[in-house]
This record gives structure tokens, sequence and C-alpha cells, in this order.
């Protein structure tokens, strides 16, 4: 199954270099550190994660996870490669219950099995 809204996603930038990518976020700073050792990304490399986010958003499939009362939630896994580096990266969306964009919810590295 494919996202629904798969080829139209809202990703917030600040989403990634204010929180998933930033070294100084009270929470966020954890994910950031995985993802520089992982794949050696910074809060620069935001928009090299968003445009794999995007076409992962638009090809990969889906897991549903939960719906709640904002709406639909999935996830995908892939697998995104920086430079000589490669992770399985997992990624959370929603279809919203108003209709409106579905959109990034979180991103992180996901658990070596």
């Amino acid at each position: 199954m494919k996202l629904p809204g798969g080829d139209n996603v809202k990703i917030d930038q600040r989403k990634l270099s204010d929180y998933a990518l930033s070294p100084t976020h009270p929470v966020g700073k954890h994910k950031a550190r995985l993802f520089a050792q992982k794949l050696g990304l910074t809060r620069d490399d935001a928009p090299v994660l968003i445009e794999a986010l995007r076409l992962a958003a638009a090809s990969e499939d889906v897991v549903a996870t939960e719906h709640d009362a904002w709406g639909q939630r999935y996830s995908i896994d892939f697998l995104f490669r920086f430079g000589q580096r490669s992770a399985m990266i997992t990624s959370g969306w929603i279809v919203p219950a108003d209709g409106s964009r579905t959109h990034l919810t979180s991103v992180y590295i996901a658990r070596e099995k």
C-alpha cells in the first residue's frame, strides 16, 4: 500500500533542521547524534533528507499504525544513502482527519535488527 497523498506531502524543514538534526535541541539532539554517527548528516543536510523523505513518501510501501482523532498514521522504512554511508530510516506520517495535506510527524534512524 502506498501513502495516501504521498505525491504531495508537507514536510516542515524546521522539524529536521531545528529538531531531528539539531545537536542542541533538548530532545532532538539524541536523534541528531545518530544521524551524524551513522550517516554524517548535519542540520545543513536537511534539504537532502527532505528530498529522500519526499521520494519515499511517493514510492515506498507504508504500514498503517494507528487511527486517532487527528487522522490515520502511517510508517515508512526506507534505505537512505549519503555519501559512502547508508542506514534504514523510519518516517512517521499522518493523513489528517480534516482533509489537509499528508505530513511528516517523525523521522529517525531505524533500530538495527
